[in-house]
């Protein structure tokens, strides 16, 4: 088995440009999708939080007070 080394052609520095724009929108699309989950966590969180206060109020249906 013989390996080849070549110089990189202009084609691919030519490529760079999108390359690196392909780059910034994944990584893009990761700072949204972390700033969408760490909404999610704290939405969840509060509603949790409502529910055990619900609860220890005695606030919820009699359906929801079986446990």
């Amino acid at each position: 088995m013989v390996a080849v080394v070549t110089e990189p052609s202009q084609a691919i520095a030519a490529d760079s440009a999108s390359v690196d724009a392909s780059i910034a929108a994944y990584l893009g699309a990761g700072a949204r999708m972390q700033t969408l989950m760490d909404l999610t966590w704290k939405l969840c969180a509060i509603l949790a939080v409502l529910v055990a206060l619900a609860w220890a109020l005695r606030l919820l249906p009699v359906a929801a007070r079986l446990f």
